[in-house]
């Protein structure tokens, strides 16, 4: 399973049905599988802003967690007012940013922001996430307990790795996190998907 797809299986889970967001370079293959997935509907906006206006708009119209996601660098940025809004108003919400490489963070490269470091106050969560085996421990912390809960940023700096597939490397993590159930839960569905060689 690539770690897209256990991403929005989390979000599933999480009663995510909507997501906001403007594809970009780093977040292309998350985009590749919302086309892909007929449970969680993709609303395209103009500009990043107005997904995170939307994510709020949405979450308080249905009670579930409102996910938006953006590119890196100043897509990120344009997110930050309605991040401080929701977490203001006690919005759920959660953003899912990309980053430049995990070997170009700190360079200062092409369209790179520590979108984690300027959203730190106004969040409850935030994640940079460099290899594909963190995106369950984080999802799971973001979108733990009840939807009003949930405000976190989740910035992706491995965006090839989420493309591929995932081996889960922090199991031990995520049974500390998540429990046992849910984790056999994604094993089944991870096994579920895989075929006999021939």
């Amino acid at each position: 399973m690539r770690a897209v797809d256990a991403t929005l299986e989390h979000l599933k889970r999480a009663g995510v049905t909507a997501i906001f967001g403007l594809p970009g370079g780093p977040v292309i293959p998350l985009f590749d599988a919302l086309h892909d997935d007929p449970d969680i509907r993709t609303y395209l906006v103009r500009h990043e802003q107005g997904a995170g206006h939307m994510a709020e708009g949405y979450a308080k119209v249905t009670g579930r967690v409102g996910v938006c996601t953006a590119t890196s660098g100043p897509g990120a940025t344009n997110l930050v007012t309605p991040i401080a809004d929701a977490y203001m108003d006690s919005v759920p919400l959660v953003a899912i940013t990309g980053q430049v490489g995990a070997s170009r963070v700190g360079t200062d490269a092409f369209q790179e922001a520590d979108i984690v470091g300027i959203t730190l106050p106004i969040v409850k969560h935030s994640y940079l996430i460099k290899d594909a085996a963190e995106l369950p421990q984080a999802l799971a912390e973001a979108l733990h307990g009840e939807p009003e809960l949930a405000n976190a940023v989740l910035e992706i700096a491995n965006a090839p790795a989420l493309a591929r597939g995932s081996r889960f490397a922090a199991v031990d993590r995520a049974v500390a996190v998540l429990g046992k159930r849910a984790v056999v839960e994604i094993a089944l569905f991870v096994l579920a998907d895989r075929h006999r060689p021939s």
